[in-house]
């Protein structure tokens, strides 16, 4: 027997505020597709002492107009990492007889500017997180759509925006590649099967997409800081680069928990996570979980160290 959501207006979805003075009813030419005003509630009516910590732009840029020309642009992704496989097959013969390059400063302001964005990106998508956990029931935040629950406030802006960062995280690899240094499947699949999926996510408005953009922001936050003192050679006696896989260890596990979640949720009447979009998903995160165990193991604890970084 499914469980029916709250609804508001025709909308399977309720405001947290039951007088829905905070209400904000997006243009109907925003969404393409049945052409219906859809409503959202505004996290900054509802918080006002938090306007003092976001900047205006942030307050007033909805990304809604940029997930329709998403969809009419599926094709950008796929190009995307057809030039990302083509840059490693042919960087790699190029640098095959060649000596490495050194963009050791460049790589250190890269990775202080990834670590940096990613800091800010977790704080301004985990109160929105807070709200929502504490205002809604697992199955609610699991089922209700994305737009109307969280995807047109700034949370929505800084899931757009980590979206598009996964396009240039693909940069990582071009120095592993100009540098020489070996690279892993783990890595390179990584980078592809994440672009598309945020890319698809975005498409099919996987209401849990919230959840792992949060954890993901927050392992880069310190993942990336890590890099940056790695590659400005500053090894504080306290970091222990085993602890930087463990946290990638435990975003996988919180993947496949939450996903694992959705498809329980999936009992839920007009349920948005369904097995189009949640199945995708738990194969990822699985697989990556697999990969890092996998990578721990023989990093760390294989005896055949000649061979720790071969593996992939």
């Amino acid at each position: 027997m499914s469980i029916e959501l709250e609804t508001y207006k025709g909308f399977n979805w309720r405001p947290t505020d039951p007088t829905g003075s905070c209400l904000v009813w997006v243009d109907a030419s925003a969404d393409e597709e049945t052409g219906i005003s859809k409503p959202y509630e505004d996290f900054m009516c509802l918080y006002p002492w938090a306007k003092s910590f976001y900047m205006q732009w942030e307050m007033t840029w909805r990304p809604y107009h940029l997930y329709y020309m998403m969809k009419r642009n599926w094709w950008i992704p796929i190009i995307a990492i057809s030039l990302y496989a083509t840059g490693i097959v042919y960087g790699q013969k190029y640098f095959k007889d060649r000596k490495p390059w050194n963009f050791r400063n460049a790589l250190i302001m890269w990775n202080l500017g990834l670590s940096l964005f990613s800091i800010f990106g977790f704080l301004r998508v985990l109160p929105v997180v807070i709200h929502v956990v504490t205002s809604y029931t697992w199955r609610e935040n699991l089922c209700y759509d994305p737009h109307l629950h969280t995807g047109h406030n700034e949370a929505g802006l800084w899931i757009f925006l980590f979206s598009l960062s996964k396009f240039f995280e693909l940069f990582d690899t071009f120095f592993i590649v100009v540098h020489k240094k070996p690279l892993i499947l783990l890595h390179w699949y990584h980078h592809i099967s994440v672009l598309l999926y945020c890319w698809y996510y975005l498409l099919y408005t996987a209401p849990a997409g919230i959840y792992f953009c949060l954890l993901n922001y927050g392992v880069h936050s310190v993942m990336y800081f890590y890099y940056f003192l790695m590659a400005a050679k500053i090894r504080p006696k306290w970091i222990n680069p085993k602890l930087i896989t463990v946290t990638q260890i435990v975003q996988m596990i919180g993947g496949v928990i939450i996903t694992a979640m959705g498809i329980a949720a999936q009992n839920v009447k007009d349920c948005h996570t369904k097995p189009f979009n949640i199945a995708p998903t738990f194969i990822m995160y699985f697989s990556y979980l697999c990969l890092f165990m996998k990578f721990f193991i023989q990093r760390y604890y294989s005896k055949d160290t000649g061979k720790k970084m071969k593996i992939f």
